[in-house]
């Protein structure tokens, strides 16, 4: 087993634990939101619960490893890993009972700041479809027991967290990258190899 391979366990079953909490809060907070709170304030403690879960399992696990959350203070750590959380993907969706939201968890090393760093881990674990998606450098991307491939076919386009969901496309066989926009937020290509370099000549026409 390679130290991506244990990073992914790792990933992986944390993140099955935290996206069973986050659809029993989110089950639970409908009930709680009627009554005694909104239900904005439910989603967000939510998160925050969720994302606590993850970084005292990791503490636990590897505790010089730096975190990098959505909720809580950042900890560079002292053994240039660090995990890259984002305890509800999709909160819009978890709030309005949608059931297209994950937990979402990278192993990075090098620099916290995204395009900076290399994903070595990913797990993805989407609880309301019971559905865990993992990568590890080098290893491929998996659904469950199924080896993922990125299509050629463009028929709509496809969204994933920068930092997880990267990983498995990349090892999938697709490329991502991140191209600057006159906006306020960079552009994310993430797709197979002919239609990123579609995408990207197309956006440099556009320029």
């Amino acid at each position: 087993m390679t130290a991506e391979t244990e990073l992914t366990d790792l990933a992986a079953g944390i993140a099955r634990e935290a996206g069973e909490l986050a659809l029993w809060r989110r089950e639970e907070g409908v009930h709680l939101a009627a009554t005694k709170s909104s239900l904005a304030d439910i989603v967000t403690e939510a998160d925050r619960e969720v994302e606590a879960l993850v970084r005292a399992r990791l503490r636990e696990a590897r505790p010089g490893d730096g975190f990098l959350g959505e909720e809580s203070d950042a900890d560079a750590g002292v053994t240039g890993i660090t995990w890259v959380v984002d305890p509800i993907d999709g909160t819009v969706n978890y709030a309005y009972g949608i059931p297209a939201y994950a937990v979402s968890i990278a192993a990075v090393r090098g620099e916290a700041v995204p395009g900076r760093w290399e994903a070595l881990a990913a797990a993805v674990f989407a609880p309301a479809h019971d559905e865990l998606f993992t990568a590890a450098r080098g290893e491929g991307a998996w659904r469950g027991s199924v080896r993922l491939a990125v299509t050629s076919a463009t028929p709509a386009g496809a969204l994933w967290d920068f930092a997880a969901g990267a990983l498995l496309v990349a090892e999938a066989g697709g490329v991502v990258t991140r191209v600057d926009t006159a906006s306020a937020r960079p552009m994310l290509i993430a797709a197979g190899p002919d239609v990123h370099a579609r995408l990207t000549v197309l956006l440099d026409e556009e320029a």
